[in-house]
């Protein structure tokens, strides 16, 4: 009977001893220092991090006791890089013959294959931040690989998503197909208030944090 007492202190002591933890700190000396605000680079800087948070950047000082220390004096240090305008479901500089091969030739799961190492290439490329502006005709893939990112499943930067474009109804068509195909299309097509009031709706049921119009 007096095991009780011992596995409920235990279970009490327990949150305590994880609040208690330190996070994980890393000390960065970096050569130069660009941090977006002063006027010029910063010579010989010290970044702190602590856990995901950068907690200090300071010209010289020393590195607290037990932070890993990562020297990059011979380096230029800057912010990631956002690209506000990404579209990492399409593969390469696209022309319009391209365009029709990855709707009418890829598969969705293995366009969003290749989505999730073109924003791991662009994580290496120090962008940490994108929004990317529709996934052409490949649905919700998007929000896939933005989870799989947030999850930590695959490299890659933060991302803001929209989805799928919406268009009126006959705009934005694949061109030069017999009329008796039914193709897929790179967008959403929504005609009226009521009609893109439910396609707003859906979009951010299943994840969007943008909504991308077309009015031309």
């Amino acid at each position: 009977m007096r095991r009780c007492p011992v596995l409920v202190l235990a279970s009490l002591l327990i949150p305590v001893l994880a609040e208690g933890q330190v996070p994980h700190r890393i000390a960065i000396r970096a050569g130069k220092l660009i941090d977006g605000k002063s006027d010029k680079p910063i010579e010989n800087a010290l970044l702190l991090i602590e856990g995901d948070k950068i907690a200090s950047a300071t010209p010289g000082g020393s590195a607290p006791a037990g932070a890993e220390v990562i020297d990059l004096l011979k380096a230029t240090v800057l912010p990631g890089f956002i690209d506000v305008h990404t579209h990492v479901l399409l593969d390469g500089d696209v022309t319009a013959e391209e365009y029709d091969d990855q709707l009418l030739k890829e598969s969705i799961p293995y366009r969003a294959i290749l989505a999730a190492r073109n924003a791991q290439i662009a994580l290496s490329h120090g962008f940490t931040a994108m929004r990317d502006l529709e996934t052409e005709g490949a649905m919700y893939a998007d929000v896939d690989v933005k989870t799989a990112i947030a999850k930590e499943e695959v490299p890659g930067p933060r991302m803001q998503v929209a989805t799928r474009a919406m268009t009126p109804t006959g705009m934005y068509p694949l061109l030069g197909y017999s009329w008796e195909l039914k193709l897929p299309t790179g967008v959403q097509y929504v005609d009226g208030v009521d009609g893109a009031r439910k396609a707003v709706r859906e979009q951010v049921m299943y994840g969007a944090d943008w909504i991308k119009y077309y009015s031309d």
